[in-house]
């Protein structure tokens, strides 16, 4: 119907917005609790390959079926999940947290906040509750999309044809910024990832197979107070105003997109067939940026065309891309993991400000857990 359902979205679903980008399993983490992670995906999915690809992906269309065997395995361990129920701020009861939701108040000794990057509403809450918080840098920048194929004889040669859907990345320095690639997704598609009404914010995913015609992948710029002020949530708000800008080019939820070629000054060429949907329209992407951010990022898509004409060559860009990670940290004690502000209450992951995809996140939790069995064996002890 075309209606944004602002409580259930790309990003608030099971799974948070991992699970339709892509289901990727890198990490640069060399923590050993690491292996445990894919393993597991590995078993759920039944994929011996995450084990040993050196960029393992689970696929959004197998990471939708994987979630939700891991939800049932963790229900009949005794876990309750609660879909559709949001966080709206917490209280002390005694030696006792009481969390409240929009369907009641749930009582808990320990609190593990892993809100994912997205969760403005809890952010909010969280910052009116005296939460120890703290703005962070993030990235900005577009959706490119390039013809796989292009992509795969520039990478492979020869060998195109014989091996799977060739990846890249790449990266330019620009006055002391620097533009680069992030999720990048082979055969992929380009797709909606808003959760508020009349914005625009695109993310990249493939499909298990990466059969499809394009690759794509984030063109981004780091960003920090210099661009957005000072603030908790002034990252936040300086995402909205990007968003909601690009709503506001048409009025509706097609996302503004503009050649490669054309976005670079040169003559109109061929470009691929943008993915997006509910759709796009023609766009001068010069216009949604500071003036700062976009000179960097045409000046790093100018050099990075250099030397990797493959990606450019008849590329398209769809924008916004603002959700690279979270804008905020909530800040926690190095060693305890537990908010410098509130005992007992734990910030967890990306949307936390502590890890960076779902192999990470996970390693984040996992640590999280351990610390909290820890303190209840000492209360056993006493």
């Amino acid at each position: 119907g075309g209606e944004l359902d602002t409580e259930s979205n790309v990003q608030f679903g099971e799974g948070g917005a991992g699970t339709f980008s892509d289901g990727k399993l890198t990490s640069r983490s060399k923590d050993p609790r690491g292996r445990f992670v894919l393993e597991l995906f590995s078993r759920l999915a039944r994929d011996e390959s995450i084990l040993y690809k050196k960029k393992p992906h689970v696929g959004t269309d197998a990471l939708r079926k994987v979630l939700v065997m891991l939800r049932k395995e963790l229900e009949e361990m005794g876990a309750e999940f609660h879909f559709r129920t949001r966080f709206e701020g917490f209280s002390r009861a005694g030696d006792k947290f009481n969390v409240e939701t929009s369907k009641g108040n749930i009582k808990g000794d320990y609190i593990v906040l892993a809100p994912g990057h997205s969760a403005r509403d809890t952010f909010e809450y969280l910052e009116k509750a005296n939460m120890a918080m703290e703005s962070k840098p993030f990235a900005v920048g577009f959706r490119i999309e390039s013809d796989q194929k292009t992509i795969d004889e520039n990478q492979y040669g020869d060998m195109c044809g014989h091996l799977p859907a060739a990846d890249y990345q790449v990266s330019a320095q620009i006055e002391g910024r620097g533009v680069y690639s992030f999720c990048m997704c082979p055969g992929g598609k380009v797709v909606a990832s808003q959760s508020e009404e009349h914005t625009i914010v695109t993310n990249g995913m493939s499909y298990k197979a990466r059969d499809g015609k394009n690759a794509n992948a984030a063109i981004l710029v780091t960003i920090d107070e210099s661009v957005y002020g000072e603030g908790v949530m002034a990252g936040v708000e300086f995402q909205r105003m990007i968003e909601k800008k690009a709503y506001d080019m048409s009025g509706s939820y097609k996302a503004p997109t503009q050649s490669v070629a054309r976005y670079l000054g040169k003559e109109e060429e061929d470009t691929v067939a943008p993915t997006y949907l509910p759709g796009t329209y023609a766009a001068d992407l010069h216009g949604l940026y500071p003036k700062a951010l976009d000179s960097t990022l045409t000046e790093g898509l100018r050099q990075i065309g250099e030397y990797f004409p493959a990606l450019v060559e008849g590329a398209i860009l769809t924008a916004p891309e603002t959700r690279s990670s979270s804008p905020v940290r909530l800040t926690r004690d190095r060693e305890s993991l537990e908010s410098l502000r509130h005992e007992n209450i734990y910030p967890a992951g990306e949307g936390a400000g502590y890890a960076g995809g779902i192999v990470s996140s996970a390693i984040d939790g996992m640590r999280i857990a351990e610390k909290i069995i820890e303190k209840e064996k000492d209360h056993v002890r006493h």
